[in-house]
C-alpha cells in the first residue's frame, strides 16, 4: 500500500480495521462462507460491490473453469484459461481479471458500504489482481472483505498493514466484523 495510506491507517489504530480477510486452508467452503454472508449483507440493505467465485466443472481433459458473480448486477465472467490436462501453470487469466478490476473500481462511489472480493491470493501477491480496487475502497473509507490462504499471508500483511485484520473462517466472526466497520447491527437469527 502506498505511504499516504499507511500513515492514515497509523493515525487511525484505534478505529476498526478496513481490509479484513478470512482465513482459510482451501477447499470451496469459503466460497460458501463468502457467499451467505453477500446474502445477509444483501438482505439487510448493505450496499455491496465485487465478486464471489465460482467453480465450473469441465471436461475430463481439463481442470474447473473459474468464473467470478457480480455482486452488483449478477454478470458472470470467466477468469480462467484453459491449460489442458497435462498443465501445471496457473491457469488466472490476467488480462480478465485487469478488465473485472477496472469494472469494479468503476462501481465504487460513496454510496458503497463495503466491497468483497473472493480471494487475495497470487495475482495480488504478485501485485496485481484487485489491489488497485482495494487500493481505491480503503482511500474512500469503504470496507474490504476478503478471503487468504496461508501461503499468502504475509504478502497480504505486507501490502495492508495498519488496514488489516485476519478473521476466522467463521460466520458470527465475519458478522460481528461486519457490524464493526459499517456499525450496523445485523442479527444471526435474522438469516
Amino acid at each position: 500500500m502506498n505511504r499516504e495510506l499507511a500513515t492514515d491507517a497509523a493515525k487511525q489504530s484505534s478505529e476498526p480495521k478496513l481490509f479484513a480477510a478470512i482465513s482459510f486452508d482451501g477447499g470451496s467452503e469459503i466460497d460458501q462462507l463468502i457467499e451467505e454472508t453477500i446474502q445477509l449483507l444483501k438482505m439487510n440493505g448493505i450496499r455491496l460491490a465485487g465478486y464471489q467465485l465460482h467453480e465450473m466443472s469441465q471436461n475430463a481433459n481439463c481442470c474447473s473453469s473459474l468464473h467470478l458473480e457480480s455482486i452488483s448486477n449478477g454478470k458472470i465472467s470467466r477468469i480462467s484459461q484453459e491449460l489442458g490436462s497435462g498443465s501445471s501453470g496457473c491457469r488466472l487469466d490476467p488480462a480478465a481479471l485487469a478488465n473485472l478490476t477496472n469494472v469494479v473500481c468503476s462501481e465504487l462511489t460513496p454510496q458503497t458500504q463495503m466491497l468483497i472480493l473472493n480471494r487475495f491470493g497470487r495475482g495480488e501477491s504478485d501485485g496485481q489482481g484487485f489491489r488497485i480496487a482495494i487500493e481505491k475502497a480503503i482511500g474512500m473509507g469503504i470496507p474490504v472483505l476478503s478471503a487468504v490462504r496461508q501461503e499468502y499471508v504475509e504478502s497480504w500483511r505486507d501490502f495492508c498493514g495498519e488496514y488489516g485484520i485476519r478473521i476466522p473462517s467463521r460466520f458470527p466472526s465475519i458478522i460481528s466484523w461486519c457490524n464493526e466497520v459499517l456499525g450496523s447491527d445485523i442479527k444471526l437469527e435474522n438469516y
